[in-house]
């Protein structure tokens, strides 16, 4: 990323401890805008990423949920099981 300095930081790093708070700390990365801003985040749905399922679908919401919260609030995720009654019938 020499050179970058993205406005956003989408992680799905699930091995690293307080990962949001490890990029948030790094050494030499001040500058960079995400880290700045801290517009850095975790996916919660991260391990199933990489899989060809409803997951994948989770995470686009989630993403639009963190970098556009004002936007976004009121999308509700289909396949996260809390969907109103009213829109399953």
């Amino acid at each position: 990323m020499a050179g970058s300095h993205p406005d956003v930081i989408i992680s799905t790093d699930t091995y690293t401890e307080n990962v949001v708070d490890t990029w948030l700390s790094m050494e030499g990365w001040e500058n960079v805008n995400a880290i700045k801003n801290k517009e850095v985040y975790l996916l919660k749905y991260s391990n199933e990423l990489n899989q060809p399922n409803q997951h994948v679908v989770s995470a686009m919401v989630e993403m639009a949920k963190d970098i556009y919260p004002d936007v976004y609030k009121d999308l509700e995720d289909p396949f996260d099981g809390t969907a109103s009654e009213s829109e399953e019938n």
